[in-house]
């Protein structure tokens, strides 16, 4: 703990290291993931050119995990997340050609059921938390606990689709290739949100988003098509050029993180809690290049997206808010692939976003402008590099290294400062074993080899809190993998 002044948040405490690896943290909060699931697939062979395959699916995925938040010595804010989710899927798809046709057609269903709870309690500490609500609507009591939110929701989804997409010769240099899509979707999304213990607020519901409540707020239904025209050019075997045009769609669907109608972890209106279905318009060219006699292979492309509702994301005190604008994207991608000799193999990529623009985003002090997109670095490097050695009794050792580096890039759609991230770069060493048979690989790794320090993420409580929470990627590891193939 500390005096009050530059550096000290609002608990009254500061870093005591610097080390962005450890902390004087005073919860080992759980992170506890199970998952199982099934997957089956049949494929018919009807005739020689015609082929059924159906794919059936089913998951269930179980989730608990406590946060320190606030990153102090004390329960300052501590949030528990638990979710379970289950969910099932059934594809039916038939695909023949002949002669210069190639098609496939087929019918997709999905559905799921989420169940969802959010705790996080805000405990009084003194001058910490009491002064940083003192001038806000949660005017702290005198009892420990300022606030405990409580948050339940439940969320259905099914929807179904069908689909088709046929590539046909022109002639022997061209192909045009064109896909259509047609989904229907229907979503369900309820949470109550509400104080379980402390004074803090007026009353004690923070958000009542439930259908006797909100009425048909809770219901999204929405159809949609997407779909993808292509014309390829290979005019000989060494050779692709390509420029298609693009509309995807990602789906609807409704906030459910920290929701408050109170202003204490951020003011949302019911009519805030559903997101609009994101429509992406994508136009690329490009081309692929054999070299060499096959010994280096070089690909190209230059894309430009248009994102109407775009699904963006703000963070704002203790909560967090999805929303949509409109967005425009545009750059290029360059890799070159080496393979000199049989044993060495070499990879090289370069990707630049010239432009990542979100439009119309709204300042907290109301101002409308626009701000580069979330985690749109202007460049990325990459490389990987590979030598292999025969071994005179079978199998082989290689040896890897890779390493990508990129640029700034921001966490926040608002673009601050705080949450703006150096450029950095992060190497990677392993030595792989692979058996006579090729059934046992075995690996040694060595990962961020420089221990590299580099953001994964950051949240801004500096207004709120007077801190900023920073993530760390992990600093130098390192271990042994071992795979066996049936």
């Amino acid at each position: 703990m500390a005096a009050p002044g530059p550096g000290v948040d609002a608990f009254g405490y500061r870093d005591t290291d610097g080390d962005p690896w450890a902390g004087d943290y005073d919860r080992d909060g759980p992170l506890n993931i199970k998952s199982s699931g099934y997957s089956a697939k049949l494929e018919w062979d009807i005739s020689s050119d015609l082929t059924l395959t159906s794919i059936t699916a089913s998951e269930d995925y179980k989730r608990l995990f406590g946060e320190d938040t606030d990153l102090g010595p004390f329960p300052g804010i501590v949030p528990t997340f638990k979710s379970e989710i289950d969910q099932f899927t059934q594809e039916l798809r038939l695909a023949g050609g002949k002669d210069r046709w190639r098609w496939v057609a087929g019918v997709y269903y999905f559905e799921s059921h989420v169940d969802g709870v959010i705790d996080l309690g805000a405990v009084d500490i003194g001058d910490g938390v009491a002064q940083s609500c003192r001038n806000s609507p949660c005017r702290p009591p005198a009892e420990d606990w300022l606030i405990f939110y409580h948050a339940d929701y439940d969320q259905d989804t099914s929807s179904w689709a069908v689909f088709g997409q046929v590539e046909y010769d022109l002639n022997d240099d061209f192909t045009l290739i064109a896909g259509l899509r047609y989904t229907d979707e229907s979503r369900d999304m309820e949470l109550l949100a509400t104080e379980l213990a402390g004074a803090g607020l007026p009353n004690d519901t923070f958000l009542d988003f439930t259908k006797p409540a909100v009425g048909n707020l809770t219901q999204n239904d929405s159809d949609n098509f997407t779909g993808k025209i292509e014309l390829d050019w290979h005019p000989d075997d060494d050779l692709l050029v390509y420029g298609f045009i693009a509309r995807g769609v990602k789906a609807a669907g409704f906030n459910t993180g920290l929701l408050d109608e109170n202003g204490v972890f951020n003011s949302v209106t019911p009519e805030q809690v559903p997101v609009d279905e994101e429509t992406l318009t994508s136009f690329e060219v490009g081309m692929k290049r054999s070299l060499w006699d096959g010994m280096a292979r070089l690909n190209a492309s230059a894309f430009y997206y248009v994102y109407e509702d775009f699904q963006a994301f703000a963070f704002a005190n203790l909560g967090q808010i999805i929303f949509n604008t409109d967005a425009t994207v545009n750059g290029a991608e360059l890799e070159l692939t080496l393979a000199p000799t049989d044993n060495f193999e070499a990879l090289f990529g370069v990707g630049w976003i010239n432009e990542a623009e979100a439009e119309d985003i709204q300042s907290p002090a109301g101002r409308i402008r626009d701000r580069r997109m979330v985690l749109a670095p202007e460049l990325q490097l990459n490389t990987v590099l590979r030598y292999t050695w025969p071994l005179a009794a079978g199998g082989n050792i290689a040896a890897q290294w890779d390493g990508f580096y990129q640029t700034e890039q921001y966490f926040d759609i608002q673009n601050h400062p705080v949450s703006e991230s150096d450029a950095y770069s992060v190497w990677n060493a392993k030595l792989i074993y692979n058996s006579p048979d090729d059934k046992w690989t075995v690996t040694g790794w060595v990962n961020n080899v420089f221990e590299e320090e580099y953001l994964v993420y950051t949240f801004d409580f500096t207004a709120s809190f007077g801190y900023n929470q920073l993530g760390y990627g992990r600093p130098r590891w390192m271990g042994v993998t071992a795979a066996y193939r049936w």
